[in-house]
């Protein structure tokens, strides 16, 4: 076998990597092209991070789609067209977490109420058409396809009397309209009734937002109230719903929040249950007005939702859409 000249191999190979004789090194060259291979690296780790943030997005969107899908079921039954997430969750943050609530044990309890003039017998309407020209008002209702045709009825003016401190006021509500829904799951029942705005006679400089917290049974009803007492009861509806005779005997939770009209008054009814740690929520009242007549949106639940539960603010928030609803 023929011996091999390593050395001049290698020695050969070594000038194929000599440079040029006429070179000359160029720092500023050599970082610039390092600058751009570090930039190149970052822009390939900043887009492989990018990939894993999608990446993570999608799988979260699909977590929270699987434990709302029951919820969006649920709504769909009850009526939400479409269910508006983000509303909910707002209603559960600002309303049902973090909203100023006044609670009464037995609102209405200090007042008595004389009704001198009873609404009589519903009388059942074909339309509210119909009923329009009986009660002497255009009536509106919702504007939602979740909704069956309701039961329309007409019921009769209403006058109540009341003595507050020696001081006479009295109530006059004209003709109503009631729209009855029966059958929508989620619901054993829900009642809109609206009319045009009651009127209260009372004597010159009687102070209405006093008497109103004081029929409630808040003490140091004649200080000023609070923005938030200033608020839910400065409104047209709080005294005629206070002289109107409806409040409940047990205990209430009062509350404001926004339609897309005006402000209303959220009342909710709940009870301790045997066995259960929450309160529930027997009924959700909405009472507003607008500027030609005022509202009353009731409703009772199939099956009544815990009172700090998101299962409340899928409820009111079912309720606000009807409100909201209204053409």
């Amino acid at each position: 076998m023929e011996n091999l000249d390593v050395s001049a191999w290698v020695q050969s190979r070594i000038e194929l990597l000599a440079a040029p004789a006429d070179w000359e090194p160029d720092v500023r060259r050599a970082l610039a092209r390092q600058a751009l291979r570090a930039e190149a690296g970052r822009i390939e780790r900043r887009s492989r991070w990018r990939v894993v943030l999608a990446a993570t997005g999608v799988v979260l969107a699909l977590f929270i789609a699987a434990i709302a899908m029951p919820r969006i079921a649920v709504l769909a039954q009850t009526g939400a067209e479409p269910w508006r997430p983000f509303e909910q969750a707002w209603n559960w943050v600002t309303v049902v977490w973090r909203g100023p609530v006044l609670l009464v044990a037995k609102p209405g309890a200090a007042l008595r109420v004389e009704q001198v003039e009873g609404p009589g017998e519903p009388q059942p309407a074909a339309n509210a058409e119909e009923a329009g020209e009986q009660i002497g008002f255009a009536p509106r209702l919702p504007d939602a396809t979740f909704l069956p045709p309701p039961r329309i009825a007409v019921n009769g003016a209403i006058a109540t009397a009341a003595n507050w401190e020696g001081q006479a006021l009295t109530l006059e509500i004209g003709p109503t309209m009631t729209a009855t829904w029966r059958g929508i799951a989620g619901w054993s029942e829900l009642l809109l009734i609206q009319g045009q705005l009651p009127v209260i006679a009372m004597p010159p400089g009687f102070d209405l937002q006093a008497f109103e917290m004081g029929a409630m049974g808040l003490p140091g009803s004649r200080h000023p109230p609070t923005r938030f007492l200033g608020d839910l009861f400065g409104r047209a509806t709080s005294a005629p719903a206070i002289l109107s005779g409806y409040l409940p005997r047990g205990s209430a939770a009062f509350k404001v929040v926004q339609l897309r009209a005006e402000p209303a008054t959220v009342m909710e009814e709940f009870s301790n249950r045997p066995g259960e740690d929450l309160p529930r929520v027997d009924r959700i009242t909405l009472v507003w007005n607008v500027a030609d007549r005022a509202y009353v949106l009731r409703g009772e639940r199939e099956a009544p939702p815990s009172v700090q539960g998101w299962d409340f603010a899928v409820a009111l928030t079912s309720a606000i859409e009807i409100a909201n609803a209204l053409r």
